[in-house]
């Protein structure tokens, strides 16, 4: 009997540590892989049209940001300045336990098509500050786009 009980305690040691390991191993990987836009099968012209990156060039933007969220991570297309109009905007609301580090590959997928997207690091969000934060934030370069790092702020 006390050998039958050591052998399950060992089995399940074993399957806790495989657990262990999977879980340490998906919270080190993006969720939506960097090269997805090469890589998805898409259904017809209009689909392949969008799944592939668009005409603008990507810039990337991160401050440190408050409580929990760690920072803001900005994508959003490079020649930003040179454009005349308001760009529509993603926000990124973290799953419990996900980052927005985890969606880069979308965000500048995104960023391409010519939307800005924003997300946060945190990793623990049920009430929506985070997102409601990031809008703010947003809001503040914009109001202050002139006056960030002497004028020469081209975001936003």
């Amino acid at each position: 009997m006390k050998k039958m009980l050591k052998i399950t305690g060992c089995i399940i040691f074993i399957i806790a540590v495989l657990i262990a390991a999977l879980l340490i191993y998906l919270a080190n990987n993006p969720a939506v892989p960097n090269n997805y836009t090469e890589t998805v099968k898409t259904g017809g012209e209009l689909e392949a049209k969008y799944i592939a990156m668009g005409e603008h060039e990507v810039s990337y933007f991160e401050s440190a940001a408050m409580m929990s969220f760690k920072k803001y991570e900005i994508f959003y297309p490079a020649d930003i300045s040179e454009m005349n109009r308001s760009l529509p905007v993603v926000v990124f609301v973290n799953g419990t336990g996900i980052t927005g580090s985890k969606y880069q590959a979308l965000q500048k997928h995104l960023a391409s098509w010519g939307f800005i997207t924003i997300a946060t690091e945190e990793e623990y969000a049920w009430n929506g500050f985070s997102a409601e934060m990031s809008v703010r934030y947003l809001e503040l370069l914009n109001e202050y786009k002139d006056k960030i790092n002497g004028g020469d702020n081209v975001f936003l």
